[in-house]
């Protein structure tokens, strides 16, 4: 597809936007798993991103998945499988990929070994792409079924049926820890116990944007701060959250007896809620493939000479050989400035520089022009006021206060933190199996997801009202500019 032929499918499209701050080399081969079932258009400025895709295109995929799994209720979780065997077996592969392994090999098996890693990646995201097509229409979808069937269920309901199942991993780990914790204050020694959760857990503060690996010396130090609180207290939360899945099933089972659900009413909900558990699941082999592809930059970048942050700016297929990353070094310093990829399954097109951000700009214009007002889904009910406060990456992180309203492209691991503080959260993107659902709905803070242009128009300091019983945001009071 050619420039002029893309201008024009902009304007006849429904698109849906998501992004967030990521490294173009760590998402470009998730990117191109996608452009196999729909095109998919990528901007960069800097590290910050969109992805803009065919809204309607994903309702469809994700239909297909639907009906798949009404007709045969073990669709998805043998999916879901066959996705677990394909992670088992690339594990023995994936677990050599360090430093000092990559150090040793030659510029050719290198090189070869890197396009490996890159082909395992695209087996790996491709049967998961689903979780993806759920975001903009997993709300939509179970509302015009509670229609069809005129069911009444409360929002309560609906949030318990479609909740995950399992702990996700930070409340794992933190379970984890607190069983350490015990035997802490029991004065017992915990040296070996403290080290085998580093090194399980270790992971947890990957991001799209930086693959930094938790040490020791951090867990510890979480340790003692939990240590800090009471035994009742430790108690109740360990109970709290051992008993989850057992406590979330029985409430999901209470539900349906109730109301009298059928069985492919249930699955329907449980469609949603293995979606959940799958994201999560999916996250931790994510962001270790981050950490490797880390590894792979920092090596490329000792061979070729060329400034690593370049690097980033590399499309993962086109690391083939050193002369071709030498050449690329101004192309990469003008995709560094700005760049817009075409991915379809007919190939790959880019733009940088002006192009790029001209491209981008028709394509928010795009989708401002169809969201007029500012209104998203519910992820967690409630009502709050407060300042905006507009987190686009980490090293916005210090800026936000206890009290401000959360408003971001989408909430990751990392964000927690200022969930945590945060008056109420309001996200771009996002779906009932996304992060900023599932973690609002854990901390009980009123959340509207899905909005895709509050970031575009609210502003640092912004008094807003936040109805997270009407999923809409009212604007009280400009900030003083």
């Amino acid at each position: 597809m050619n420039q002029a032929k893309l201008i024009k499918k902009v304007k006849s499209t429904n698109w849906y936007r998501q992004g967030g701050g990521i490294n173009m080399l760590y998402c470009s081969v998730p990117y191109r798993s996608g452009a196999k079932t729909f095109d998919c258009q990528i901007f960069f400025k800097g590290h910050n991103n969109y992805g803009y895709f065919n809204k309607d295109n994903e309702r469809r995929l994700l239909n297909y998945f639907i009906r798949r799994h009404l007709k045969d209720k073990n669709y998805l979780t043998s999916k879901i499988n066959r996705w677990r065997v394909l992670v088992k077996h690339q594990q023995s592969f994936l677990s050599q990929l360090n430093a000092i392994y990559l150090k040793k090999l030659s510029n050719a098996d290198f090189f070869n070994v890197y396009r490996k890693f890159c082909l395992f990646q695209l087996a790996y995201w491709q049967p998961t792409l689903m979780i993806e097509y759920s975001d903009p229409w997993s709300d939509k979808i179970i509302s015009d079924y509670l229609t069809k069937y005129r069911l009444k269920l409360s929002a309560q309901n609906l949030s318990i049926l479609t909740a995950p199942k399992l702990l996700t991993f930070a409340q794992q780990e933190e379970l984890d820890l607190l069983s350490i914790v015990k035997n802490y204050l029991a004065h017992r020694n915990i040296n070996r116990q403290l080290a085998n959760h580093a090194k399980k857990y270790s992971w947890q503060s990957i991001t799209w944007l930086k693959a930094k690996m938790l040490s020791q010396v951090y867990f510890l130090k979480r340790l003692k701060e939990m240590a800090k609180l009471s035994h009742q207290q430790i108690n109740e939360r360990i109970r709290n959250l051992s008993g989850y899945s057992l406590k979330i099933n029985r409430s999901k089972s209470t539900i349906v007896s109730k109301n009298h659900l059928n069985s492919s009413q249930v699955a329907l909900f449980d469609f949603f809620a293995c979606l959940c558990d799958w994201r999560e699941e999916r996250k931790k082999y994510g962001m270790l493939n981050n950490k490797l592809t880390e590894n792979f930059a920092e090596e490329l970048a000792k061979r070729s000479g060329v400034d690593k942050h370049l690097l980033y700016f590399l499309d993962g297929f086109e690391i083939t050989s050193l002369p071709k990353i030498v050449k690329m070094t101004v192309e990469l310093k003008k995709r560094q400035r700005a760049v817009f990829y075409n991915y379809t399954s007919m190939g790959i097109w880019r733009l940088v520089g002006q192009e790029a951000e001209k491209m981008n700009k028709i394509f928010e214009n795009r989708i401002n022009l169809k969201n007029e007002e500012l209104q998203g889904f519910i992820a967690c009910r409630g009502m709050a006021f407060g300042r905006v406060k507009v987190i686009m990456s980490h090293s916005e992180f210090k800026k936000f206060k206890p009290g401000d309203v959360l408003v971001t492209q989408m909430t990751r691991p990392e964000f927690v933190p200022l969930m945590k503080k945060a008056a109420a959260i309001i996200t771009d993107e996002g779906g009932i199996t996304s992060h900023a659902a599932v973690i609002s709905r854990e901390l009980n803070k009123p959340c509207i997801i899905g909005t895709q242009v509050a970031t575009s128009l609210l502003k640092d300091g912004d008094r807003v009202e936040v109805d997270a019983n009407k999923g809409i945001v009212k604007l009280l009071e400009k900030a003083f500019q």
